[in-house]
């Protein structure tokens, strides 16, 4: 949480949002907003939240160059393919 002297004392690191009471901590990502209450909430992910244990559904152990580009040549071939066609953009 967040009180509103917190956004008048950063006023260099926070930005206005589009709407009325919404901000944006340029060096944290958080988005801050007014609730019902008048209280304000940051809420996002930033370096400054730690990430939990369940949020983690998986970890790289090892690295394998170029394996991806197997998933993905069937895709270009296909738009190199439309695109000799004419019907790619």
């Amino acid at each position: 949480m967040a009180n509103e002297s917190y956004i008048r004392t950063h006023r260099e690191q926070i930005m206005e949002g589009g709407r009325d009471s919404v901000y944006l901590d340029r060096n944290t990502g958080l988005v801050i907003y007014k609730v019902d209450n008048g209280t304000f909430v940051g809420e996002g992910i930033s370096y400054l939240t730690p990430v939990r244990d369940d949020w983690v559904i998986g970890v790289a152990r090892v690295r394998i160059p170029l394996v991806g580009y197997v998933r993905l040549l069937p895709n270009i071939i296909a738009d190199q393919i439309n695109k000799i066609l004419g019907r790619g953009s």
